[in-house]
């Protein structure tokens, strides 16, 4: 009867919770057809003594407990190939003010920041997603050309002091939505939402959550959402890599860190847009000190901040001191295992060593997160 109930289950694509109950029925029926035939034969005795009602009892208790755990309880979920390897697409401004397009942008890259400091996931870097803004393409062309299993998209809106996220998980190679949230929420809560994002994607996705991982994931940068405002905006035009764009960030960066004087990141965007000066705009060397001043001022606040070790070892292998240089890399790395920047780097360095297989290993490790990276 078992083997009916379930050939007619996978012919009618019956839930799978009836073959489950029937099965638990059946089976912890017949324990207690048996006990009762047990104390009850032709010529047994007919009252019931209460040690047969105690096992009844426990009968029936281990049944709704078996019927919990393989009835009720959710399957095991077997994921998707590639599905650690997730790209966050740059979610869509709603607004019809470009204005809120850095912001977008921001929060956007700050999602997979987040993301980046769990070391059980790999997430393509930004420089790789940020070329299918507005793209036509679908999730399965994009995926394939940036070798991801898995796509959060999303969009954002703002009105006032409120804004609107929402984000969906979508399987790449069938393009299954595996999850999808809206957020409504003021806009002082727009790091918490972030987080909550990351950690909801963890999971989904299995992923191994340590509590340091946690712990980072969950740090408010700042406060001040005029000071997180200025550094965006900072953060985009130094991204565009020109000298008149660099001293435009290096001013907004400043006015971030007047209102927030202890905003950590914005001493280490500071310190980028500083040490970007001598290495692409060829300033005088000097400028490399002030780097190095903002980094240190950056960890000094935040010695757990990634970009902070990164500026510094930047601003250490420009002086040529390749063993400061390795050591913030290799802290960078350890805090954020997706930092593709800081990955690539620190194979450079490896590499001006004649540590090959070292420098051979970073390099397939930053490609895989920067797959377009010429």
């Amino acid at each position: 009867s078992i083997g009916l109930i379930q050939l007619f289950s996978m012919r009618y694509q019956l839930p799978r919770y009836l073959f489950d109950s029937f099965l638990v029925i059946s089976l912890f029926g017949f324990c207690t057809v048996f006990l009762i035939a047990w104390n009850h034969g032709k010529t047994g005795r007919q009252q019931i003594t209460k040690t047969e009602m105690l096992s009844h009892t426990l009968i029936l208790f281990t049944a709704l407990t078996v019927a919990y755990l393989f009835t009720w309880k959710n399957p095991v979920k077997i994921l998707h190939e590639n599905a650690k390897i997730i790209a966050v697409l740059p979610f869509v401004n709603m607004n019809d003010s470009k204005e809120d397009d850095f912001f977008c942008d921001g929060i956007t890259e700050d999602i997979l920041t987040r993301l980046s400091k769990i070391a059980d996931l790999k997430v393509i870097s930004r420089t790789s997603v940020i070329k299918y803004k507005n793209s036509k393409m679908s999730i399965k062309e994009i995926a394939a050309e940036l070798g991801a299993g898995s796509i959060l998209e999303g969009s954002f809106r703002r009105v006032d002091d409120r804004v609107r996220i929402t984000s969906q998980l979508i399987n790449a190679n069938s393009d299954e939505h595996l999850w999808a949230e809206t957020y409504d929420r003021k806009l002082d809560d727009i790091f918490k939402v972030q987080s909550e994002i990351a950690e909801r994607i963890a999971k989904e996705l299995e992923a191994q959550l340590a509590p340091k991982e946690k712990l980072l994931i969950e740090v408010t940068p700042t406060d001040n959402l005029e000071a997180y405002a200025f550094c965006l905006r900072g953060r985009e035009l130094a991204e565009r890599y020109t000298d008149e764009d660099n001293e435009k960030a290096i001013g907004y960066y400043k006015q971030a860190l007047q209102l927030d004087p202890e905003y950590a990141l914005a001493y280490a965007s500071l310190a980028s847009a500083y040490d970007q000066k001598v290495r692409r705009y060829l300033y005088s060397a000097e400028w490399q000190d002030s780097a190095i001043a903002m980094s240190k001022k950056s960890l000094e606040i935040n010695p757990n901040l990634a970009e902070g070790h990164s500026s510094l070892a930047k601003s250490y292998e420009a002086k040529g001191d390749f063993k400061l240089a390795k050591y913030h890399y290799e802290e960078a790395i350890r805090l954020n295992p997706n930092f593709s920047t800081a990955i690539h780097n620190l194979a450079v360095v490896h590499f001006n060593k004649g540590n090959l297989d070292e420098a051979y290993r970073l390099v397939k490790m930053s490609i895989l997160l920067k797959p377009n990276d010429v």
